[in-house]
This record gives C-alpha cells, sequence and structure tokens, in this order.
C-alpha cells in the first residue's frame, strides 16, 4: 500500500519511486506497469526536455476512497 499512497497526490515516474522505496528502476518500473495494468493507475507519458519520454504514474482518483478508509 505504500506505493499506493506515494501516487495518491502526485504523478511519479519510475525513478521516482526507486529512489524513495530504495528499489532498482527496473524493479519499480515494472510494478507501475503492473499497477496500470490491472487498472489501479494512470499514466500520462511526456516529452523529456532532452528527448525521449517519461511514463508518469497516479492512483486513479475512484480509488483514494477506498485508500482513505482502512
Amino acid at each position: 500500500f505504500l506505493t499506493f499512497e506515494l501516487l495518491k497526490n502526485t504523478p511519479m515516474t519510475s525513478n521516482d519511486i526507486s529512489d524513495l522505496l530504495d528499489i532498482s528502476v527496473q524493479n519499480a518500473s515494472q510494478q507501475l506497469l503492473n499497477l496500470f495494468k490491472k487498472g489501479y493507475l494512470t499514466k500520462t507519458v511526456k516529452a523529456r526536455v532532452k528527448g525521449g519520454f517519461s511514463n508518469f504514474y497516479e492512483l486513479k482518483a475512484d480509488l483514494y476512497v477506498e485508500i482513505d478508509k482502512e
């Protein structure tokens, strides 16, 4: 549930999650992708200034209520 709490208010990348949870970027990326595929997260793709793209993930708004109840 810690990942959900981190993504509740701010869209984050796998780099952000890896830094906060002290896990590899690959691990964070796979976990975020799995949660996105299961429908828990939304994903926004943004172009980076130096080229390429970043995926920003955020907890779906309708899930906030369920987490706050626990």
